[in-house]
């Protein structure tokens, strides 16, 4: 009796599907999707409008590191739109802490564009989402393949207690020609940020959760971001934002971490960029 031609194809598609590499079963679409959970949990289901004619958000479509991937965030309202940005969220939707960060914007700030570097757990999209002035909310997305980024080792090795909490700040320069006022500035903090999902390759056992949890922005006395944010900030965080010239040469920021170690620092311009 000659086998079902039928049955034969189907056990060798079975048999070739487990073949396949598991990266080449991860190009396939996530089937569970925990974003309108997201909304729920984070929005409290609050309407969260299409906002690519408004906003751009940048990532790479396959990351080069998972630990280390950068994300962008830029507004671009239309001439005449007297909204403000006053708060972003940032979230990736399929690591185990999907928050990344909630930033809130300074009122006279004049922030419109922020760039960090976030830990990708698994293929996931990224959605940012931009409250503007008006109470209304823009959300805007893009999948990401990248994968065991919260569990990735440490990129630099830390010694306890060394050099934690340095930070750096660098303005470079005009944000255009045609709007002088306007600046681009970085700010550096070294930290390990641990997800408390990594494991020290000498003793083997989880090293702690420790990120920084809180972190707030100056131009003088006046407020360019505070950030609220958890175990996705890449380790050694790094912020990239832009923001209005209000004549003041000193910057300062303020960082708290979850074992409670505050670090704080202030630049003076005139005399030096570190």
């Amino acid at each position: 009796m000659k086998p079902d031609r039928r049955h034969m194809l189907k056990t060798i598609g079975q048999v070739g599907l487990l073949a396949l590499p598991a990266r080449a079963l991860a190009d396939a679409p996530v089937a569970n999707d925990p974003w309108p959970g997201l909304v729920t949990g984070i929005f409290q289901d609050r309407k969260l409008e299409d906002g690519t004619q408004i906003m751009a958000l940048n990532a790479p479509v396959r990351a080069e590191n998972a630990a280390i991937v950068p994300v962008s965030l830029r507004m671009h309202l239309p001439p005449g739109d007297s909204r403000v940005l006053q708060k972003i969220w940032l979230v990736v939707d399929q690591n185990p802490s999907p928050l990344v960060g909630t930033f809130t914007i300074g009122r006279k700030s004049g922030m419109t564009a922020l760039a960090t570097r976030v830990r990708v757990d698994a293929y996931s999209n990224v959605h940012a989402v931009a409250g503007l002035s008006d109470g209304r909310l823009y959300m805007v997305k893009r999948f990401v393949k990248a994968a065991g980024g919260c569990s990735a080792p440490m990129i630099e090795a830390m010694a306890p207690g060394q050099s934690i909490g340095q930070m750096r700040f660098r303005e470079v320069g005009s944000y255009t020609a045609a709007s002088p006022d306007r600046a681009e500035g970085i700010l550096m903090i070294r930290h390990p940020n641990n997800s408390g999902m990594q494991m020290d390759q000498v003793t083997l056992l989880y090293i702690p959760t420790d990120v920084i949890e809180r972190l707030d922005v100056w131009q003088g006395k006046d407020l360019i971001m505070s950030m609220d944010g958890g175990i996705s900030i890449a380790q050694n965080p790094h912020f990239r934002f832009n923001y209005i010239r209000n004549g003041s040469k000193v910057f300062r920021a303020r960082a708290r971490d979850t074992k409670g170690k505050v670090y704080e620092h202030s630049w003076s311009l005139a005399k030096s960029s570190t």
